[in-house]
């Protein structure tokens, strides 16, 4: 992803240089570049600034085209995010502005009006100090990883994937089996929440209360994928697991983040 980033930067700088065509270029190999490592961000933060470069220079066919392909990067999910919020709103206004006097784009231009419109804040609580809130709190603390252990024990892919979301600690041994959640998901063979585990930081070198790391968990119980798996991961590292949809929204945040304002078309 460094070269996709470092190619967002040269666009910026051969947009402040008013050297579009070269942009428009860098921006198009930043789109195939991401789309082969699909990344999110950068296929999303590329669409967006070719649509804003060629508005600039008055190809608004293309600009249309752009802005919908970056539109089509969005999941509701990820409005969530304050930063995805706020580019997802400069796509749909831009498009707006496109379509408005246009009657052949009245339905496009319905559409953008409209995600516009349901952009709405929500209101945050306040942490609260109160003694038996925060008792409360922690005892909700150690349910959540009960229940996170007992989602890996089961193979529930999609309640684990939550809970990580939330920020769980991965490498957190239950304090009752002395196992952490790689061992669970090892043991019972559970390949998908292995790998997705490891992807998000879980330690396999970690040892159980016997002595046994996740590897060993999985050798005990003959889950010979699960070794293969933990071997390669050994080897290689874990750039070769598929990102999870969670992940690339982060991605996807960070950068919006990095790219926020930075190809000035004034």
């Amino acid at each position: 992803m460094q070269d996709i980033r470092e190619n967002l930067r040269k666009a910026s700088k051969q947009v402040s240089e008013k050297c579009f065509e070269e942009a428009v270029q860098t921006l198009e190999q930043v789109v195939i570049d991401s789309k082969n490592q699909e990344y999110v961000g950068g296929k999303f933060c590329a669409y967006k600034h070719l649509g804003d470069l060629y508005c600039k220079m008055g190809r608004n066919e293309d600009s249309i085209r752009c802005f919908r392909e970056a539109d089509g990067c969005l999941l509701t999910s990820y409005l969530n995010e304050p930063l995805i919020r706020e580019a997802a709103e400069n796509v749909w206004t831009s498009l707006c502005s496109l379509t408005e006097n246009d009657p052949s784009m009245k339905e496009e231009y319905t559409k953008a009006k409209k995600k516009i419109d349901s952009l709405t804040q929500k209101p945050q609580e306040p942490p609260s100090n109160d003694y038996d809130t925060i008792i409360s709190s922690q005892e909700r603390s150690f349910e959540t990883y009960d229940s996170f252990f007992r989602a890996c024990k089961k193979n529930s892919m999609r309640q684990v994937i939550r809970y990580i979301h939330q920020g769980l600690d991965l490498n957190f041994v239950n304090p009752q089996t002395k196992y952490t959640a790689l061992h669970q998901a090892c043991w019972y063979g559970h390949t998908d929440i292995v790998m997705l585990l490891l992807q998000h930081g879980a330690d396999p070198s970690i040892k159980n209360a016997y002595g046994e790391t996740a590897r060993d968990s999985a050798l005990l119980s003959k889950k010979e994928k699960v070794v293969e798996i933990l071997d390669r991961v050994e080897k290689e590292g874990v750039a070769w697991i598929a990102p999870c949809k969670e992940c690339s929204k982060n991605a996807l945040v960070v950068c919006c983040n990095n790219q926020r304002n930075s190809l000035s078309l004034e």
